[in-house]
């Protein structure tokens, strides 16, 4: 559409008699706007730590947890070793705060494959505990 075209759709006096259509656009721009709202930083981590799980990237999960979570994030890695393992829809959010604990739950699955034969981890049976630690953010376990 040319610049002319464009001042000719504004100004024809035709648009201008539905103010209707700039409601419904202005509606339409601000849910899309809202849509792309960013995750907190502690969903953010948890998002992380679940894509380092499912890559199987020991070194990256080691940053994103906390000492005492240590010992179940390497078993959550090895068990992943022989299948292969994918992210699925994969959403998380803040859900609430208890002292220093903040709680995360997340939508969406980790599918793995072992011999053709799928199987699926819903990740909303979970509810993943984080803490802030002087700015960082760390995975510290998961009920």
């Amino acid at each position: 559409m040319s610049s002319n075209q464009i001042l000719h759709f504004f100004s024809h006096k035709k648009n201008r008699q539905h103010p209707n259509h700039w409601v419904i656009y202005s509606l339409a721009c601000i849910l899309l706007l809202a849509s792309c709202q960013h995750a907190s930083p502690a969903a953010q981590t948890v998002e992380a730590y679940l894509d380092a799980l499912t890559s199987k990237d020991m070194d990256r999960v080691a940053v994103l947890i906390c000492p005492d979570f240590e010992d179940q994030a390497i078993m959550d890695v090895d068990a992943f070793q022989l299948v292969s393992p994918t992210l699925e829809n994969v959403q998380c959010t803040e859900t609430e705060q208890h002292g220093e604990i903040t709680t995360v739950t997340c939508t969406g699955n980790i599918m793995t494959t072992y011999n053709n034969e799928t199987s699926n981890i819903n990740l909303e049976e979970r509810t993943f505990r984080v803490i802030n630690e002087r700015g960082d953010w760390f995975v510290c376990g998961f009920q």
